[in-house]
C-alpha cells in the first residue's frame, strides 16, 4: 500500500488531482489498516481540495482525524478538519470536532484554537450565551495564547454580545 501512497503523492505534486484522487480511492477500498487509511484519506483530502472539492475535502479530512491515534496526528488534522469544515460553513459539525477534541487538546495554543473554534460555531448557531460563557471567555484566561487567536476572540466576544443586546 506504501507505494499506492507514494504514487498519489507525486501525483498531487504533480498537479494531477484527479489520478491522485483515484488512486487513493481504490486503495482506502482494500485497506482496514488505521495507519495506512490515514495516510490514504490525507491524501484523498489533499486531492479533493485541488479539485475545489471543499465538502468532500471536508469530509475527507474529518475522517482523517477520526483515523488518527496519536495526539499529534489528533492535533494536526484537528487544523486541517477545523478549517475544511469552517470554510464549508457547517457549524454544526464545527462545533462536533471542536467538542471532540477539546478534552485531548494539550498545548495552550491548540486548546485555545479548540475553544476559539466551538465558540465560533455556537455564535454562527445563534446560541449567544452559551459560546461566550463554556467556550470564549474560558480562553480569554489561558496564557500563552497567539495574538490572531486572541484577535478572533475578541470578534466572537463582540458579536455574541452584539447579538443578544441589539439596538431597537
Amino acid at each position: 500500500m506504501q507505494h499506492v501512497i507514494e504514487q498519489a503523492t507525486q501525483a498531487l505534486q504533480l498537479g494531477r488531482f484527479e489520478a491522485a484522487k483515484t488512486l487513493v480511492s481504490a486503495a482506502l477500498e482494500e485497506t482496514e489498516c488505521p495507519t495506512t487509511r490515514l495516510a490514504l484519506l490525507e491524501v484523498l483530502a489533499q486531492a479533493q481540495t485541488g479539485l475545489q472539492e471543499h465538502a468532500a475535502a471536508a469530509h475527507s479530512w474529518q475522517d482523517a482525524y477520526e483515523h488518527a491515534a496519536t495526539p499529534d496526528d489528533k492535533a494536526r488534522l484537528f487544523e486541517q478538519a477545523r478549517q475544511a469544515i469552517r470554510d464549508q460553513q457547517d457549524y454544526p459539525a464545527l462545533l462536533h470536532l471542536a467538542q471532540e477534541h477539546l478534552p485531548i487538546s494539550v498545548r495552550p495554543k491548540e486548546h485555545a484554537a479548540c475553544l476559539l473554534a466551538a465558540g465560533e460555531a455556537l455564535i454562527h448557531l445563534q446560541r449567544y450565551q452559551e459560546a461566550r460563557q463554556e467556550y470564549l471567555e474560558p480562553t480569554l484566561e489561558l496564557a500563552g495564547v497567539v495574538p490572531e487567536t486572541r484577535l478572533h476572540l475578541w470578534h466572537y466576544l463582540g458579536l455574541s454580545h452584539l447579538a443578544e443586546h441589539r439596538f431597537h
